[in-house]
């Protein structure tokens, strides 16, 4: 009779469903630390008569192994041998993002991953396995900067406790290619809508999907945005200095395991997830006083930064016990990571300083030979007004290095010690006696010296 026909929910996206406290996957389902199978007619039956599947099975592949490998893993023995404790850290932040929602639940919000660095330090062989542990093959990050802003958002929409890989692609050095405007992210954070877009019908109604995932970044620049984005980046650098041939060694043998033999780490993971949220969730507040004690003066430095320490002390007290053997490792990574960050969002970023660095250079040469500026277009004193074609030409002639256009111009905007004003101004020269089109800021009210 219609009375028994069964109904099945849907969910149009791939990973954790908020409202049935369930993981709902390709062919496997978890839910309160225990794993269902995909049945006959392609849906999930959870308890309480509850039947589920996802729209996203057929586009969104994972594979998640439910067999544990043939032979013993030492793949977190390699990833320390490759990567030390940032590597730990990467790992934390990312498989962590397994439990992104209950975590926004209480917490009300996810940090940001940056993994950045040297081109050649390992970032892509990394960002990859991670990938492979959770199931997906051959991928590693989406560019941002290639397709519309909503396209993006759509993408995002795909997940939910997954992490969202932004891998921004090489920057033209003087081309006029855009760069992506972190500051769409800032509400993402906590969860926040992806925008609203309309229905496929004949009315005026619309959907607003909310952001479920996690936001990792992985590029050789640094994100350089406003002090809200930049407060809620947990920031990992890593450097070729630090690879040897023992490392590149571990690299090479995580670089060749396939999805089959390492996705079953997610599969225990799931099951253990009550036991990995109550560790979580009773070291997060520990190691934020820890941080406040440690000086750590911004609040969300120290909140993200806690959250990744608790996120390793729950791996191991789970899954990974082994990391036991590191938490202090990673105590003191941290630590230094938190007060880097501190320290950014007190100052200029690195990209700032060496433009800035050059100009003042400029400017000495030209005050001690002519007592006036070269640079300045401003008949302001209080202001400084630098036409970029002039300033690129004057640093080629003197063989002084610049920062990459494309980079310089989207940084300066974040510019603290030279307060950012105006782009592309049109204003009379007091040098060339005409009209030029300036980038205008104010000049500091001290010396260079005291802003060390």
């Amino acid at each position: 009779s219609i009375e028994d026909i069964k109904r099945v929910e849907t969910i149009d996206y791939i990973g954790y469903s908020k409202a049935h406290n369930a993981y709902i996957f390709n062919q496997l389902a978890f839910q309160h630390g225990k794993v269902y199978r995909l049945n006959a007619d392609d849906y999930f039956e959870l308890p309480r008569q509850t039947n589920i599947k996802t729209l996203m099975a057929n586009s969104f592949k994972l594979h998640i192994a439910d067999r544990p490998p043939e032979q013993p893993s030492t793949w977190l023995r390699d990833i320390v041998a490759a990567w030390g404790a940032k590597g730990l850290l990467a790992l934390a932040g990312f498989m962590g993002s397994l439990f992104a929602e209950q975590i926004r639940t209480k917490h009300k919000s996810y940090h940001f991953l940056e993994l950045t660095g040297e081109p050649g330090a390992g970032k892509s062989t990394l960002i990859t396995f991670m990938w492979r542990l959770m199931g997906r093959d051959d991928h590693e990050g989406t560019d941002p900067n290639k397709g519309s802003v909503s396209g993006l958002r759509r993408t995002m929409a795909q997940i939910s406790n997954m992490p969202m890989t932004l891998v921004e692609s090489d920057r033209e050095q003087h081309g006029k290619a855009s760069q992506f405007d972190w500051n769409i992210l800032k509400n993402l954070f906590d969860g926040g809508s992806l925008g609203a877009r309309g229905n496929r019908n004949n009315g005026n109604d619309t959907t607003e999907p909310m952001f479920k995932g996690t936001i990792v970044i992985s590029q050789n620049a640094e994100v350089v945005s406003s002090e809200a984005i930049m407060s809620r980046i947990c920031q990992i650098y890593f450097y070729t200095a630090e690879q040897t041939r023992y490392s590149e060694t571990a690299a090479r043998r995580i670089e060749q395991l396939s999805t089959e033999q390492v996705s079953h780490f997610t599969y225990r993971l799931l099951l253990a997830e009550p036991q990995f949220l109550t560790s979580y969730f009773a070291h997060k507040p520990v190691y934020e006083e820890r941080l406040k004690d440690a000086g750590i003066k911004t609040f969300r430095v120290a909140f993200c930064h806690a959250q990744l320490m608790a996120l390793i002390e729950a791996f191991a007290a789970t899954v990974l016990p082994e990391l036991s053997g590191y938490l202090d490792l990673c105590w003191t990574a941290i630590l230094l990571m938190a007060k880097s960050r501190d320290e950014v969002m007190r100052s200029d970023a690195p990209i700032v300083i060496q433009f800035w660095d050059v100009v003042e250079r400029i400017e000495s040469t030209n005050n001690i030979v002519t007592k006036d500026s070269e640079l300045n277009h401003s008949v302001d004193p209080k202001l400084m007004a630098i036409n970029f074609a002039q300033l690129y030409q004057i640093a080629k002639q003197q063989y002084l290095d610049l920062p990459p256009l494309n980079d310089i111009q989207h940084a300066l905007r974040q510019s603290r010690r030279y307060k950012f004003k105006a782009a592309n101004q049109s204003i009379r020269s007091k040098i060339e006696k005409k009209t030029v089109r300036c980038w205008l800021f104010e000049k500091p009210l001290t010396p260079a010296k005291d802003q060390a």
